[in-house]
């Protein structure tokens, strides 16, 4: 049970930090 909350954290901070950086891989690519 404690696993698996850890491992939905993990996921939802992984998931953020996608959206927050993807903006900035994009301008920097293109």
């Amino acid at each position: 049970m404690f696993i698996s909350f850890k491992l939905h954290c993990f996921v939802f901070l992984g998931a953020c930090l996608l959206f927050t950086m993807e903006p900035l891989v994009a301008r920097t690519v293109l």
